[in-house]
């Protein structure tokens, strides 16, 4: 037995700061890096990385993600992460936490495909490239 629609959308908009649910991230930040076994592994913030905000329940305006439909949730609005200021090398997966510096993330998905991030690039998720799904 799985999780319900109703379910799976909950978690989805509590995770990604649409709402809180279940104490998962009433603010939710998104990163990007490499996995190096069961570790996430995030560009040096003197390269000018740093994690971008993806929705603060209580900040409609923050609120990146779109409503959640069958489980799939996607992001509604264009998420850009800092420039970087020097080379951040290729990064091969994305993080969600719930502070901009500190913890672990409580979720990761790998990339569609690695993205070798260099200075002057600025990495973004255009409208709907950013899909999260609960099966």
């Amino acid at each position: 037995m799985g999780f319900t629609y109703t379910a799976k959308n909950n978690i989805l908009n509590g995770m990604t700061g649409r709402s809180q649910y279940a104490t998962l991230a009433s603010t939710c930040m998104i990163g990007v890096g490499t996995m190096e076994g069961e570790v996430f592994v995030e560009p040096d913030s003197t390269a000018g990385y740093a994690r971008t905000l993806l929705g603060n329940y209580q900040s409609s305006d923050s609120k990146c993600m779109g409503e959640p439909v069958q489980g799939n949730i996607k992001n509604s609005k264009i998420i850009y992460l800092p420039e970087a200021i020097a080379d951040w090398g290729t990064v091969t997966h994305f993080g969600l936490f719930n502070s901009a510096t500190a913890a672990e993330p409580f979720f990761t998905g790998e990339l569609k495909t690695p993205i070798e991030i260099t200075t002057g690039y600025v990495p973004i998720f255009r409208v709907g490239t950013l899909s999260i799904t609960i099966v």
